[in-house]
């Protein structure tokens, strides 16, 4: 074979040179990354507990999971972090022959044993099982002249994140800032001069703002001669701060009220505001990407990059 180059030297520069060719108009359809990923499947818990302190994370809930974590089938090792902003997480890396599909599945039924056992906040906000790495893919900027810091947080939340977390190789979508929230202010003097405590508004507010099923009239089994059923509809939750601050709190034996907007200020803010982000000195809202374990790098940055272009229509008309 050698010699058969040898004796054509033409004809072996031709292929030399189409070999080449091929190469460099083949090289950019690779579907690599720049650090190919090794890493054994990993499957993260993120919790919330706003309010709460490092510690406080750490011993009431990320300690209670990752006790109830120990047996999982193909478990090489955990690890937990938390932060003083009320966010913590357990993640859990497998062996590399698990399959992390069966993995999640399992993690997840393992949560459900004592998600019950968790803080009423943590159940609330509920805790969260992907198959995201630990590492930013990108991070991702949204600025408006027009809307305010919570204004876009709230979009993004609404918006953005879903159309995100849809993209093929996409793990998980972490928004940077806190949600839209109903704020109370209460003046602890104007509790006192009611004697009510802080205890009671809360009972009130969890008493009068929920969700439930007011039944029908006229449904089985029927008086003779009834021959309408009408369902009935309460309103349970609360959407306004007007609603909010109209909370009975106690009801007096002369027939009056008081009201959460006698002792406390009502307004709609942000849940948090212990962190921010910016850009330039802009307020912004920012998120990060974070990629699934079996995703591609490249291809999942670029398609990302696409669905922000069709989605950017839309945040000149907000």
């Amino acid at each position: 074979m050698a010699k058969f180059f040898i004796d054509r030297p033409i004809f072996a520069w031709v292929i030399s040179i189409f070999i080449i060719a091929a190469g460099i108009f083949g090289i950019k359809s690779l579907p690599v990354s720049q650090y190919p990923s090794v890493a054994a499947p990993t499957i993260t818990l993120h919790a919330i507990y706003p309010g709460a302190s490092a510690q406080v994370m750490e011993g009431s809930v990320l300690s209670v999971i990752e006790r109830n974590m120990n047996g999982v089938e193909g478990l090489d090792y955990m690890s937990t972090s938390a932060d003083s902003s009320g966010s913590g997480s357990v993640s859990l890396t497998f062996t590399p022959d698990t399959d992390e599909n069966l993995a999640q599945v399992e993690v997840q039924n393992k949560l459900s044993e004592v998600l019950s056992t968790l803080p009423a906040t943590v159940q609330q906000y509920g805790v969260t099982v992907s198959k995201a790495r630990s590492n930013f893919l990108m991070i991702v900027m949204l600025s408006s002249d027009v809307q305010s810091t919570e204004e876009m947080n709230d979009y993004a939340q609404r918006n953005v994140v879903p159309e995100l977390q849809r993209i093929e190789g996409v793990g998980q979508v972490r928004l940077f800032g806190a949600q839209r929230a109903m704020r109370i202010w209460v003046d602890p003097k104007k509790l006192q001069n009611y004697n009510l405590s802080f205890a009671d508004v809360g009972s009130a507010l969890s008493a009068q703002n929920i969700q439930i099923s007011a039944g029908s009239i006229g449904s089985l089994p029927a008086v003779r001669g009834q021959t309408v059923t009408a369902t009935v509809t309460a309103q349970g939750q609360l959407g306004t701060a007007e609603e909010f601050g109209n909370v009975i709190l106690r009801a007096n034996t002369d027939g009056s009220n008081i009201y959460l907007k006698d002792v406390a200020k009502v307004g709609l803010g942000m849940e948090d505001y212990s962190s921010s982000t910016r850009l330039n000195g802009v307020n912004t809202t920012g998120m990060a990407v974070m990629l699934s374990n079996s995703g591609n790098a490249m291809a999942t940055a670029k398609a990302v990059k696409e669905r922000l272009a069709v989605l950017e229509n839309t945040f000149r008309r907000v």
